[in-house]
């Protein structure tokens, strides 16, 4: 490989950026770079051969073949998503109407157990006065018609036990 020389003048801040030594002063000043180019021949075009030419061809056909597919593949896939997400939110709309009707029945059903709960309550009330029971022949009932149902201390007339040496 030939090496190039390509020479530039720098004038003021760049110039004065490149000096050199405790000096800061703004002159000109010549950089000389050396530059190693990889070009192959001796300078003059090269055309590229018949082969390297059908092998260049058949390698960017090949390239758009794969990106034309993988492009299509990312379509397909774009296309199966949106459909999806289409599904999904019928579904969920579906859901929640299939919701708020069956909170409708539940409501519906708390106020008819209310309801029967009050018709129950109401056909179940006593409402005899609790002195003025009605007494059935076969039940043996408590005092004062039947059976004493006195403290024992009163029923026996003793008086509490008490501890030794209490008065």
């Amino acid at each position: 490989m030939t090496p190039y020389e390509i020479t530039a003048t720098c004038i003021g801040a760049a110039a004065a950026a490149l000096a050199v030594g405790p000096s800061l002063s703004s002159t000109a000043k010549d950089i000389t770079v050396k530059l190693a180019a990889p070009w192959r021949g001796t300078g003059t075009h090269r055309a590229p051969s018949p082969a390297e030419l059908a092998r260049q061809n058949h390698e960017l056909t090949t390239r758009l073949v794969a990106a034309d597919s993988f492009f299509i593949r990312l379509i397909e896939d774009r296309d199966l998503v949106h459909a999806q997400a289409e599904e999904a939110a019928r579904r969920a709309a579906e859901a929640e109407q299939v919701v708020v009707c069956q909170q409708a029945e539940i409501d519906r059903l708390q106020l008819t157990v209310t309801a029967l709960e009050a018709q129950a309550a109401n056909r179940n009330a006593v409402s005899v006065p609790a002195g003025e029971r009605p007494v059935d022949q076969d039940d043996e009932p408590t005092s004062p018609l039947g059976i004493n149902v006195k403290p024992l201390q009163e029923a026996l007339a003793i008086s509490p036990v008490r501890a030794v040496g209490q008065a």
